[in-house]
């Protein structure tokens, strides 16, 4: 999918370029632009720009978490927020209000 997705959920199954606006976006492919949600933003695998919501969470990020919490396995970026959690950090793996891994 490519283009904008506005709505209460938003969901795309394969990769997705954009920009989503709802309180739930959940993406299943790798996705490139931004999720800005109310609650909850989710991608499967990979997102490269940013997510902004309460709760982010995806599998790798290239780019920008903000958020209350923040969630990957991977990061080549930054996370702002409450809980800042990047899975593949040596030491460090949760840190408050900033966590970054270039």
């Amino acid at each position: 999918s490519v283009g904008w997705q506005a709505g209460l959920v938003c969901r795309a199954d394969g990769g997705f370029r954009g920009l989503q606006t709802s309180s739930f976006n959940m993406n299943e492919g790798d996705t490139s632009g931004a999720q800005i949600a109310w609650i909850y933003n989710s991608v499967a695998t990979q997102i490269t720009g940013a997510q902004i919501g309460l709760v982010n969470r995806a599998t790798s990020v290239h780019g920008l978490q903000l958020g209350l919490v923040n969630l990957t396995e991977q990061m080549d970026g930054l996370q702002l927020g409450l809980w800042n959690q990047i899975e593949s950090k040596d030491t460090l793996t949760v840190l408050p209000f900033v966590n970054w891994k270039f």
